[in-house]
């Protein structure tokens, strides 16, 4: 917020910015879990971000790619919110991985983990140079919506 002599004030031109996309959108997210308690409070959280919200589920890196390689333009995901240890021999990382790589694919991602960052990048072989969006768990509801709005 922008204050004039504190008798009033005007949201920022990125806090305008922000709530005018959020207003104007369904936001279309992907959300890769596999634990049912996590997808029961996910979507609390991201309907406060949108109330129209369009959430699809996947509960592999295999079922996302899947889901991924049939998105449009027109319908395209806004976010991937993806966790970490995954049933499957594949772990979050992976598709991160695979998003990079594909030209189509250019999707702000968010990882969420009950791994430390530091052992994330440990068993993933990231080193630290790597920027990756990150969210330990157990997580307050205000972080998690805080990283999401943040990265729309």
């Amino acid at each position: 917020m922008v204050e004039f002599d504190g008798l009033f004030s005007f949201p920022s031109l990125s806090e305008f910015a922000a709530q005018h996309y959020l207003a104007s959108k369904k936001i279309n997210f992907l959300i890769v879990e596999d634990d049912p308690f996590m997808r029961t409070i996910i979507p609390k959280i991201l309907y406060k971000v949108d109330k129209k919200a369009k959430l699809t589920w996947a509960v592999s890196v295999d079922e996302a790619k899947e889901l991924l390689s049939k998105h449009d333009g027109t319908d395209a995901y806004d976010l991937i919110i993806c966790d970490y240890l995954l049933s499957g021999k594949k772990h979050g990382i992976d598709l991160w991985k695979h998003c990079l790589t594909q030209q189509s694919l250019h999707i702000p991602f968010m990882l969420i983990s009950g791994l430390s960052q530091k052992a994330l990048r440990k068993h993933s072989g990231l080193n630290d140079f790597v920027k990756i969006h990150y969210l330990g768990k157990p997580f307050e509801p205000k972080q998690f919506q805080h990283l999401v709005e943040e990265l729309l």
